[in-house]
């Protein structure tokens, strides 16, 4: 075997160096950039996730609170017929006591029933300012009790104290059960 010279053990030696930095690039260096691309995607949908989540997680209170309104909707739709009078009576007398109306008079109605549900109603009577009407008026609809205001008759004798009287008409929608409804139960 010839005996190479020195200008070719050093070709040799460098082109050696260049396939093994060549292997190097390949077998190693390429896979850990592509694995480092693959994790700094997952980086970053995990913290879309966290960021997702977060937002979610400062939402639950609201939707805890919407929650139990739902519920207690629904638990005041489900009512017998027999409990929405007292109800209805107890909540105007309630609202009408917290905010210093004087209550004339309260008449609950016969109860109608409707395809899918039956309406109970109640007329009552108050007597104070305009302004006092219209607070009634509002709290009415904030009512936990799901109350409408179906219609409102304001009448005033002009008297120096600025009174007036208010009959307002109220309703409540209560679901029929699915066998009432299936049989036209009233």
């Amino acid at each position: 075997m010839k005996r190479l010279s020195r200008r070719d053990r050093v070709l040799l030696a460098m082109w050696a160096a260049v396939v093994v930095a060549l292997a190097i690039v390949i077998g190693v260096a390429l896979p850990i950039r592509s694995r480092w691309k693959k994790l700094d995607s997952e980086v970053l949908s995990l913290e879309r996730a966290v960021a997702d989540a977060a937002a979610m997680y400062r939402q639950a209170p609201e939707l805890e609170a919407e929650i139990k309104e739902l519920r207690d909707t629904a638990h005041a739709l489900s009512r017998s017929g027999e409990q929405v009078g007292p109800v209805i009576i107890r909540e105007v007398d309630r609202l009408t006591s917290d905010l210093g109306i004087r209550l004339l008079s309260v008449r609950p109605g016969e109860p109608q029933t409707l395809e899918q549900c039956r309406k109970h109603t109640a007329v009552f009577e108050v007597e104070c300012d305009f302004a006092g009407i219209a607070r009634m008026l509002y709290e009415l609809e904030q009512s936990p009790y799901p109350l409408w205001v179906e219609g409102v008759e304001i009448s005033s004798d002009r008297t120096a104290a600025n009174e007036a009287r208010a009959k307002v008409s109220v309703a409540v929608y209560t679901l029929r059960s699915a066998s009432e409804r299936e049989h036209g139960k009233s």
